[in-house]
């Protein structure tokens, strides 16, 4: 007896210790490790900001004096390469210059041959779009925050977990309906939508502003395929608190067609409180953890399949978005795509910068405005 109780303490306590180690880690890291160790630029990503030719100059210049300056900081992630051992990625900030930065690398670089672009490549191995806009917000004219940053405490061990099990065990069990149907050929878009009317959209809804555009979307992608009656919504819901360089967990909601109000007032009914939304991603990520690598690309796979359409929605600030008091417009697309849809909607208090990824053709007119007359 004495020896089954100690093997059930020993046991108690290595889980505690594995639960402890694990909870804050995140399976999209791992993901992106084994998708891409073997090529780095698997992973890569492109942000776009686009401007008047006529400003190319005064504004390249700007950007290069502030990418010199952000230099000036040993801590700067501009800094940041990735170094390989053994199939294994580790990170080193060896100090770097401007020109540096001009040329491809295992780190952020810059492209700014073409006129009126400069173009951001960063990788997702190394971080997410949250963790880029900070390491070059700087970069930017000084904009103050849309949104009040707050801290946010870690949640309380276990309890989260539990509280959040049956919407687990649901949502294993969903799949998403627009995958089967998807090409083999990425298509990129973008678009800048006037907020003052999805404002105003949002006071008389009583919404949420990232749920309000949230449905826009999918109201949009309901418009797009007309035999589609429900659709899975993954939307991205970062958590600061995570120790990895992907802090985000994905929350999907199934909604059913609808006009956009009736859209919105289904989301705002699925959404979990955030002790549970964070508990949802919490036991995934743990089980994520656990199963070995051939196990856990397939998981993600089947996990990627639940999702139609994935939006991210980045409070960027107040003021418009700018350099050197010149107006740009920010986009960022994917180099490859393992879902349907995928949409960053990039706001300030004026406008809302648009960028979509997808695997089906589009026309040209598609996204490019909210379409709030039909609500």
């Amino acid at each position: 007896m004495f020896e089954i109780i100690t093997s059930s303490l020993v046991l108690l306590g290595y889980a505690a210790y594995d639960y402890k180690k694990r909870r804050f880690s995140s399976p999209e890291d791992r993901y992106m490790v084994l998708y891409g160790r073997d090529e780095w630029a698997s992973n890569d990503m492109d942000m776009y900001i686009r401007f008047r030719e006529e400003d190319d100059a005064h504004i390249k210049a700007v950007w290069c004096k502030r990418v010199e300056d952000e230099l000036k900081k040993p801590d700067s992630l501009l800094h940041e390469t990735a170094v390989f051992h053994d199939k294994k990625i580790s990170y080193a900030r060896n100090l770097c210059t401007l020109a540096d930065l001009l040329s491809p690398r295992q780190g952020i670089y810059f492209d700014i041959s073409q006129k009126g672009i400069i173009h951001i490549i960063w990788n997702h191995m190394q971080l997410d779009g949250v963790g880029l806009w900070y390491a070059i917000r700087t970069l930017f004219d000084e904009n103050p925050p849309l949104i009040p940053y707050r801290d946010v405490k870690p949640p309380p061990p276990v309890l989260p977990e539990i509280l959040s099990l049956p919407k687990v065990a649901g949502q294993a069990m969903k799949r998403g309906v627009l995958y089967k149907a998807v090409s083999d050929t990425l298509h990129t878009g973008h678009a800048i939508w006037d907020a003052t009317e999805i404002r105003k959209l949002k006071e008389d809804l009583q919404a949420p502003f990232n749920l309000l555009t949230s449905a826009i979307v999918a109201y949009r992608i309901f418009a797009r395929h007309p035999k589609v009656e429900k659709l899975n919504v993954g939307l991205t819901v970062f958590f600061p608190f995570l120790k990895a360089r992907n802090r985000y967990g994905v929350l999907i909601v199934r909604v059913k067609r609808g006009s956009i109000a009736e859209i919105v007032a289904h989301l705002q009914k699925k959404i979990p409180k955030p002790l549970v939304m964070w508990g949802n991603t919490a036991a995934q990520a743990y089980a994520m953890e656990r199963v070995p690598e051939s196990m856990f690309l397939q998981l993600m796979k089947y996990y990627r399949k639940q999702i139609d359409v994935l939006i991210s929605n980045v409070p960027v600030g107040s003021n418009p978005i700018s350099i050197g008091e010149n107006s740009v417009g920010v986009f960022c697309h994917t180099r490859g795509l393992s879902l349907p849809y995928y949409f960053l909607l990039m706001g300030t208090r004026n406008d809302i910068h648009c960028s979509y990824s997808t695997l089906f053709p589009q026309d040209d007119d598609f996204f490019h405005h909210p379409n709030l007359d039909e609500v």
